[in-house]
């Protein structure tokens, strides 16, 4: 017998905690549970790198990140996420210093302001589905490098699941 079944989209203040309280039984999520590795069994669904996410302009005048960084403002994931310690610590190793920042939840607002040409991300190719008639008013350009992945894990207590196969 399965109850009930929620699915939410996009970062939640509170699925990861239901989830530590016992009040969620599966967590599909970017959280990773690095520290829990004893008490949760997480298995890597999949990871992609990655891409730089810019106005169609940038793309056809042949500019570089570096240019771009200084010209626009990185839109960007709340600086409680993994996505954006990815980000800054790439963007630090490739010594590029946005001039300009503006934090964002949402993936549609961050691809319309993209889209409108007032600002540049980076972001895994998955989410930007959310945003498909967007797409091609966007250019999606990869980064060099190693850029950062975003890994998408199922995770489930352990002490809960005992006899179910994985």
């Amino acid at each position: 017998e399965v109850g009930a079944i929620s699915i939410e989209s996009g970062r939640g203040d509170t699925c990861v905690n239901e989830f530590l309280r016992g009040e969620i039984d599966i967590l599909v999520s970017t959280e990773v549970f690095d520290d829990m590795a004893s008490s949760v069994d997480v298995h890597l669904l999949c990871s992609q790198d990655m891409c730089l996410v810019a106005p169609r302009s940038f793309h056809e005048a042949g500019s570089s990140l570096e240019e771009l960084a200084q010209a626009l403002p990185l839109v960007r994931a709340p600086e409680n996420t993994r996505a954006h310690a990815a980000i800054v610590r790439y963007l630090a190793a490739r010594g590029v210093a946005p001039r300009r920042e503006i934090s964002c939840r949402s993936i549609s607002a961050t691809i319309e302001i993209v889209r409108s040409g007032r600002g540049w991300t980076l972001m895994a190719p998955l989410p930007l589905t959310a945003s498909r008639e967007m797409l091609d008013l966007v250019s999606l350009i990869p980064l060099p490098g190693r850029p950062p992945a975003q890994t998408i894990a199922l995770a489930a207590d352990r002490n809960r699941f005992l006899e179910t196969p994985a």
